[in-house]
């Protein structure tokens, strides 16, 4: 199957055509500035417009060389006309002058000459009605010719026509580069992939198998033996002592064995394959080929499901076990025990290690297996200085029971709550703000992942560095909500998580219907800085969903207070006019949207520090855990009553597609250099809303512009699946194409409007793509011009600049919104729903 799969993929060749329409293109002329005149019915897709182009692209010659014959048609029946009006006037002169001279002659009594022929002043006179008819009517001037040649060759939209074909070739040149990559990535993977299969078949892992599992074996016999130690009688204890030195001695032989051997585990890494770019062929592998696989049945046991043990060979480090890391101590017991070790991990010195243990309890099993590897998952995203990195992670037996475990760097000075209670005149004006800014900055990145903590509180914020200069390592992610990176046993949406005191009153209160969204993380942050400033004095819990904990607080300080155990932090927060009484207060809100953001857009405006593998194919993940997320959102979006009736959201399926996400991603971040200020536009239905759960946080008040719209489309599964691979483009919209304001994408914040470009299917789902838009500088009007190619010129700029997007507002309809650039569109979610 990888081997058809390569030679489909393989089968097309799209460099040479990328090349020669890039050749083409760079020989075409400019586009012109400004927009030109559209046609009544422009054309529908690119070979249309060639079409156009091509039948006039000769025009220019021809209409030169017609114009040319007419003038000299023209020119003789002119040069006819002044013929005839000089024969005219020869005739008339010439009866003139007779006549002037018969009078002379009558007047002197002479004899009076012959008078000239009477027919020649009519004859010029005919001469010359003749010829200016000829030069008067169209049919004879040969005028008629050239007025039908040009409304038979539309030659006043030849300009449009050309800018639409070299904006439609540009389009298709960026497209033609995606699917470059992308089968470039395929192809090294497929490759990679059947190498990997080869090594299985040629039975290369066997014999690490068996040597893992002999250590497995002698693992739970050491443990069982450390722990009958302190239970037997002394004079037993000297035997069980000798036998674990021969244990031991054994287990030393088979780990030198095990390292001598090839340290590729072939499954493993093929299950790590497969599981980010072909997930469907899992099921395809045995885990038990794998020392690892083998490994983790062994722990996990028989009743555990084939896919929970792939999941976790994707997540769990290969050669770490729990007696790689020597001597545990226990130093906390509360949700998780952590222990204490020192050790020499692979890559890393020797030093101080966090163990964290998850135990999987028989009953559960399963399901707190899961979250670890959701917690794993969730750290490995985050390489951050202020967040406890993840240094290893293994699933083993101890004290008879399987268990997760998580090791990180042991922080010093244990966790915020710790170091307030005993940190006194360490705790200065200085130092605390700095942690506040570390655990400020850690959240805004966590957030700018698409991940939310749900569980900020002092407990939490570890503190390592000196005892008077500590550093914050924010920890302790059970309970995150995963995003980008969907596992195959999806996690559920978000209950009423967190710890009393610190949870936002909207998820306090929400029922378990609410998704996590970075606001509630900036309610906990509130909480945080109030019960440091104020400390030990708290921030009181919500008794409703609209109770404003901020008006329960204590917002005064007086000298010789000894309610708090740092006066000069409590007169601080104190201080009416201080940003931090204002930041904190704002953060408090009881309405999640009135919240200020954690995350800076100098933050996003940074360029990434390295790239991401996407998967290869499969970019459309299942997310049942949003589908009650997004029903809420189309009901709050259709409050008004104009949208469709009993909207039931049947699926959601999630976009991962990092080639287009890096192209929008790198929009975004030049838009935010780019534009300095601009009014934003707040009459838009989502111009408050958040991301959906498990995507990056919204930059609603930037510069950007960021929102979500909502694009309806056809029941067509291929139509879908190239806007989840290559975008939102004018080129997909098929008779659903519009130019009513301008030719771009477009997009509406009300159901009502893009349920309009919906067909139900057989089944009676529709389809409806859900995206995130860059509006950058808007150009609002209730009836944009129609068929434009781009958005008008801004008033007086300089070098053509032109507005990013276009806002339509016609009177007592839906807005929508269009874009041009489809770089500034990511498809975020595929919708199926059903309505009345």
């Amino acid at each position: 199957m990888l081997q058809e799969l390569h030679d489909v993929t393989a089968r097309f060749e799209l460099q040479p055509a990328l090349l020669k329409l890039q050749t083409v293109l760079a020989a075409c002329p400019a586009s012109p500035t400004a927009l030109t005149i559209a046609p009544e019915t422009p054309p529908a897709n690119l070979g249309a417009a060639l079409d156009k182009v091509a039948i006039l692209r000769d025009v220019g010659p021809e209409r030169q060389e017609l114009l040319a014959s007419a003038n000299s048609n023209l020119q003789q029946l002119v040069l006819a006309l002044i013929d005839a009006l000089d024969a005219v006037a020869k005739a008339g002169t010439s009866d003139t002058i007779h006549r002037v001279e018969t009078l002379r002659q009558c007047a002197q009594c002479l004899d009076v000459d012959a008078s000239p022929a009477p027919e020649a002043l009519p004859e010029a006179w005919e001469q010359l009605r003749q010829a200016h008819e000829k030069l008067s009517r169209p049919e004879q001037n040969g005028l008629e010719e050239l007025m039908t040649w040009s409304v038979e060759h539309d030659y006043k939209h030849h300009d449009y026509y050309l800018a639409f074909a070299l904006h439609e070739a540009q389009a298709l040149t960026q497209q033609l580069q995606d699917m470059i990559d992308w089968q470039a990535t395929t192809r090294s993977v497929l490759t990679t992939c059947m190498r990997h299969v080869e090594s299985l078949a040629q039975g290369v892992d066997d014999e690490s198998v068996s040597v893992h599992e002999q250590l497995t074996k002698l693992e739970t016999e050491i443990q069982g033996i450390n722990a009958a130690m302190q239970l037997v009688p002394e004079a037993v204890r000297a035997t069980l002592q000798q036998e674990l030195v021969n244990l031991k001695e054994r287990h030393v032989t088979l780990q030198q064995q095990s390292s001598d051997q090839t340290q590729v585990d072939h499954t493993a890494e093929l299950a790590q394959l497969l599981h980010q770019h072909f997930p469907a062929l899992l099921v395809f592998l045995h885990p038990e080929q794998s020392a690892l696989g083998a490994r983790l049945r062994t722990v996990l046991g028989p009743d555990v499901p084939t896919s929970l043990i792939l999941e976790a060979m994707t997540e769990v480090d290969r050669t770490l076990s729990l007696s790689s890391l020597g001597q545990l101590d226990l130093h906390y017991n509360q949700n998780h025990k952590v222990y204490k070790a020192h050790a020499a991990l692979p890559d890393c010195p020797e030093q101080d290690l966090a163990v964290k243990e998850y135990a999987f309890a028989r009953q559960h099993k399963q399901d707190q297996c899961r979250t670890f590897l959701r917690e794993l998952r969730a750290m490995r995203q985050l390489e951050h200085p202020h967040i406890i990195p993840v240094l290893g992670a293994l699933v083993d037996v101890h004290s008879g029971h399987p268990s997760g475990y998580l090791v990180q760097p042991w922080c010093a000075q244990g966790d915020l709550q710790q170091w307030l209670s005993k940190a006194r005149q360490l705790a200065t004006s200085t130092v605390i703000a700095g942690l506040m800014t570390q655990l400020r900055t850690a959240l805004a990145f966590m957030h700018s992942k698409g991940l939310v903590h749900r569980d900020v509180k002092l407990s939490n914020v570890m503190l390592d560095g000196e005892e008077d200069q500590p550093v914050v390592r924010l920890g302790d992610f059970d309970i995150v909500k995963a995003a980008a990176e969907a596992t195959m046993l999806p996690c559920t949406a978000t209950a009423s998580s967190g710890t009393t005191g610190y949870i936002a009153p909207e998820v306090l209160f929400g029922q378990g219907r609410v998704g996590a969204r970075p606001a509630q993380d900036a309610f906990s942050f509130g909480c945080v800085v109030y019960n440091t400033y104020m400390y030990p004095k708290t921030v009181p819990v919500a008794q409703s969903r609209t109770d404003e904990v901020v008006a329960h607080c204590r917002w005064n300080f007086q000298a010789g207070d000894d309610a708090f155990s740092f006066p000069h932090l409590a007169a601080e927060m104190c201080d009416a006019a201080s940003d931090l009484y204002k930041e904190t207060r704002a953060l408090l809100a009881t309405d999640p949207k009135q919240r200020p953001s954690l995350l800076s857009a100098g933050q996003i405006a940074q360029p990434p520090v390295a790239g991401h593998v996407g998967p290869a194919i499969d970019v459309l993940r299942d997310a049942p855990e949003l589908i009650p997320e997004v029903a809420e959102l189309l009901e709050q979006l259709s409050i008004d009553g104009q949208g469709p009736a009993n909207i039931q959201v049947q699926r959601v399926e999630r976009v991962q597609n990092f080639v287009l996400w890096e192209r929008y991603s790198a929009k975004r971040r030049e838009m935010l250099h780019r534009i300095t200020n601009q009014e934003h536009y707040t009459r838009l239905q989502t111009a408050t809303g958040d991301a959906p759960s498990g995507s990056p946080a919204l930059l609603r008040d930037t510069s950007c512009q960021e929102r979500l719209l909502l694009h309806g489309i056809a029941p067509d599964r291929s139509l879908r699946d190239k806007i989840a691979r290559l975008g939102l483009d004018l080129r997909f919209a098929g008779s659903n194409a519009g130019h009513r304001f301008g030719l771009g994408v477009y997009l509406a914040d009300h159901p009502g409007k893009s349920h309009q470009y919906t067909d139900a299917g057989p089944d009676g789902e529709r389809m409806l793509v859900i995206t995130r838009a860059l509006l950058g500088r808007a150009f609002v009007h209730h009836s944009p011009s129609c068929a434009a190619l781009a958005p008008p010129l801004l008033p007086d700029a300089p070098n053509n600049e032109r507005y990013d997007s276009v806002i339509a507002t016609p009177f007592g309809e839906f807005h929508e919104v269009l874009i041009f650039d489809n770089t500034q569109i990511y498809p975020e979610l595929v919708v199926y729903y059903t309505a009345d």
